[in-house]
């Protein structure tokens, strides 16, 4: 492949990896207007209604499930960007933003956006089941707090150690791998 289209492959690739990210944060835009529209008519009945309440919970959990889905493409389309970067470019350890052989800022090890997105849609699911069990089942606010904690952690763990590891993680694991070989290859 010659170079100029190679470059359109690349330029496409993160393009696209972009697109995803755009419409995480749209949806997440939406997702949030809806949130607040809700608790302000909450406000004004002086109340919560439990068809709202039910609207909020399935609309928390599409949120977490398009945000896992849309995590995996962003993934694999950056990654493909940056191994073409390397391969036919030979981009630098120094500049390269997704390998672990990179020298540089670790921030992303501790905490990622992929990650902070699918937090959220799971602590909103456990607050909007919280509210629902407390108006409907009038449970007490200390057991609601337990429930939202649980399924906070529920849904995140979920994530962090069974969606992730299968999707991913292996396709940063085969990226890394590739980049690692490549650089192996070089050095010789």
């Amino acid at each position: 492949m010659d170079d100029e289209n190679l470059r359109r492959v690349y330029e496409q690739y993160w393009l696209h990896a972009r697109h995803q990210e755009v419409q995480r944060l749209w949806f997440t835009n939406i997702y949030s207007m809806i949130v607040a529209g809700t608790f302000a008519y909450f406000g004004a009945i002086k109340g919560f209604s439990t068809p709202l309440l039910v609207f909020l919970i399935l609309l928390s959990i599409l949120g977490y499930l398009v945000t896992y889905s849309w995590n995996i493409p962003f993934v694999i389309y950056s990654r493909l960007a940056e191994e073409i970067a390397v391969r036919e470019w030979d981009l630098p350890k120094d500049y390269r933003r997704f390998t672990k052989y990179r020298k540089g800022y670790e921030f992303g090890k501790m905490v990622s956006a992929n990650t902070v997105f699918i937090g959220f849609y799971s602590l909103m699911a456990g607050i909007f089941v919280g509210l629902f069990l407390q108006t409907n089942l009038e449970v007490c606010t200390q057991l609601t707090l337990v429930i939202i904690a649980v399924l906070f952690l529920t849904f995140l763990g979920c994530y962090k150690f069974y969606l992730k590891p299968k999707s991913i993680d292996k396709i940063q694991d085969d990226f890394e791998k590739r980049i690692k070989k490549y650089d192996e290859n070089n050095q010789k």
